[in-house]
């Protein structure tokens, strides 16, 4: 597994929260053809009316794209984001062609997200070479997210809070 170091910014140690996220917006391909041709069950995923519900273990809903999410916040029991990370490229890596194959479909995109919350402040990341190299070969955008919340907004700490 990749190391690398968590710097914190504040005084805590790790972030309250963190999740690294696959958001596919695969054109026409219905969210159920997507987690097939993957063999993976998204955590959400949304579709066109009329779109066969694909398997999820959260949320599924109707929308004006078809849409297929795969997070790790739920999947993942650590707040070091480099194990989140890994257990996202372990997810991928054997899927790759599969993946790229997705995305080269008409009106298709998708990108990698990465957010990290804290209470009070912002964090550093040191992500060791191998693993930029190995999210560089996913080819898609990573999107880094450091958001915080105050001591007022404890409600919106919890996964599924605000």
């Amino acid at each position: 597994m990749a190391r690398g170091i968590l710097l914190p910014a504040s005084r805590e140690p790790r972030p309250i929260r963190v999740n690294v996220s696959l958001r596919l917006y695969p054109g026409s391909m219905p969210g159920g053809a997507v987690g097939g041709r993957l063999d993976l069950i998204a955590t959400s995923a949304l579709g066109v009316d009329g779109s066969p519900e694909p398997a999820v273990t959260g949320r599924y809903r109707t929308g004006r794209h078809n849409g297929w999410f795969l997070d790790s916040e739920d999947r993942v029991k650590s707040d070091d984001p480099l194990v989140h990370i890994e257990w996202m490229l372990e997810s991928l890596e054997p899927r790759l062609e599969r993946l790229q194959a997705i995305l080269v479909q008409p009106d298709a995109r998708g990108q990698l997200t990465l957010i990290l919350w804290s209470k009070h402040g912002g964090y550093a990341l040191l992500m060791p070479p191998d693993l930029l190299r190995r999210l560089a070969a996913m080819d898609l955008p990573l999107w880094l997210d450091f958001a915080d919340y105050d001591d007022e907004d404890d409600d919106l700490l919890s996964p599924r809070g605000g």
